[in-house]
């Protein structure tokens, strides 16, 4: 499995080349698809998703939102 720390390790030396590769690399990574289809997705949809956002054929992306926000994370209240 791809730990953090290894992940870590990847975006630190895309990141010293190039900040934007780091943040290119980084944040579609981070914040959603290939962690929760490692996690949550069934064989099928890892099968399916995970090479091909690996090799860059999918580009992943997330929304936020919310009706009193908008896309403004910070203005999201937290009722948790």
């Amino acid at each position: 499995e791809f730990s953090a720390y290894a992940q870590s390790r990847v975006l630190q030396k895309l990141s010293g080349v190039n900040a934007v590769l780091g943040t290119t690399v980084g944040v579609p990574n981070s914040l959603g698809p290939g962690e929760l289809l490692q996690h949550y997705g069934t064989q099928e949809q890892q099968d399916r998703y995970l090479p091909r956002l690996a090799t860059g054929d999918e580009i992943p992306c997330f929304a936020l939102t919310g009706p009193e926000a908008g896309s403004d994370a910070g203005a999201i209240p937290d009722t948790g």
